[in-house]
């Protein structure tokens, strides 16, 4: 467990360990819920930077955003169609760069109960309900 204090407030997080995909050697990716809330929290996503080796290989110029590597069918982004492969460049307005870019500002949409859009390259913007 870990406990993160935002804006006064305390969370407790659950991360979870597991191995390490072999193809992404050297690189990390993360998935965090809200322990006391996990269907609020959890929008169903793992993701991981984008490398200038992951961009090469996915033919895209530039290393922005981070790649959805898997999804859970049952959840808010499996709901709105979101696929492993899937480039997120935004959520809402900001542009996200960095899978902890992405954490921070679902995490402000999330304690703000707002609706979260987010910008999937090749698709456009879909909303996570």
């Amino acid at each position: 467990m870990i406990k993160v204090l935002r804006n006064g407030e305390e969370n407790i997080l659950t991360a979870i360990v597991e191995q390490q995909p072999e193809d992404l050697s050297g690189r990390t990716y993360a998935a965090f819920r809200k322990q006391d809330e996990p269907s609020k929290f959890s929008i169903g996503l793992i993701v991981n930077d984008v490398t200038y080796e992951i961009a090469r290989s996915l033919g895209l110029e530039k290393e922005e955003g981070v790649l959805v590597l898997e999804v859970d069918d049952n959840s808010p982004a499996g709901h709105a169609g979101i696929e492993p492969g899937d480039l997120i460049t935004k959520v809402g307005t900001k542009n996200v760069n960095s899978v902890i870019e992405f954490m921070g500002i679902i995490e402000e949409y999330l304690s703000s109960n707002k609706t979260i859009t987010v910008y999937i390259k090749n698709k456009g913007f879909v909303t996570l309900k």
